[in-house]
């Protein structure tokens, strides 16, 4: 089924591509359209930020589930890459240790420092 959606979103992408159309994740969309899906994401998302709580870290950093994500959860930084293929998206981290989550084609949607401040959801 993966390989169906990702054939499909190339295609839907070449052709809005063609008529000069932005990239529209459509095996993200789809993803975050079953709530089964939703509530694994949110599962995992909680269940990392807990265990690095646990172990005594600040923050994890992943991207297992492709869902790109820069957040607090009970005041654990998580973080999720995303990737290229289905979010178009990548975590950086600047000159001054603040993260980053990019998303092609816009620019940088969060912004914030790892340990300190607050930071808002990417997606």
């Amino acid at each position: 089924m993966y390989d169906v959606v990702v054939m499909l979103s190339h295609s839907v992408n070449n052709l809005l591509r063609a008529m000069k159309r932005p990239y529209w994740p459509v095996a993200e969309r789809i993803k975050l359209s079953i709530p089964v899906s939703v509530r694994y994401i949110a599962q995992f998302e909680n269940i990392a930020s807990a265990h690095a709580r646990e172990q005594g870290y600040d923050g994890v950093v992943c991207g297992h589930i492709h869902r790109a994500n820069l957040k607090r959860i009970e005041g654990t930084l998580y973080c999720n890459t995303g990737d290229w293929v289905e979010s178009c998206s990548a975590l950086v981290e600047k000159h001054n240790g603040e993260l980053e989550l990019l998303r092609w084609p816009h620019i940088a949607q969060v912004a914030g420092r790892p340990a300190a401040d607050l930071l808002a959801d990417a997606a």
